[in-house]
């Protein structure tokens, strides 16, 4: 019986599991240490976390729903998507 399991890591920006491998590109190497990412969005902030640039619009947008959402309904909602 042979195994297909598919490897999987969480995106250190939104915490969503994303398949190891499948998306080329969507990756950042930092100290020794690679990062896997579900978008190019979530690649863009982490990387603009570590430079310490200023938000972008989608990210305060992101922001603003997720206040928004755990005002109204008690929980946040998606981080990215």
């Amino acid at each position: 019986m042979s195994s297909t399991a598919k490897k999987t890591a969480k995106c250190p920006v939104c915490g969503m599991l994303v398949e190891v491998g499948c998306c080329r590109g969507l990756t950042a190497q930092r100290h020794g240490e690679t990062y896997h990412f579900c978008s190019q969005a979530c690649q863009k902030e982490f990387n603009r976390k570590l430079s310490g640039r200023k938000k972008g619009r989608f990210t305060r947008w992101l922001e603003r729903m997720d206040k928004s959402n755990r005002d109204a309904f008690g929980c946040s909602g998606p981080k990215c998507h």
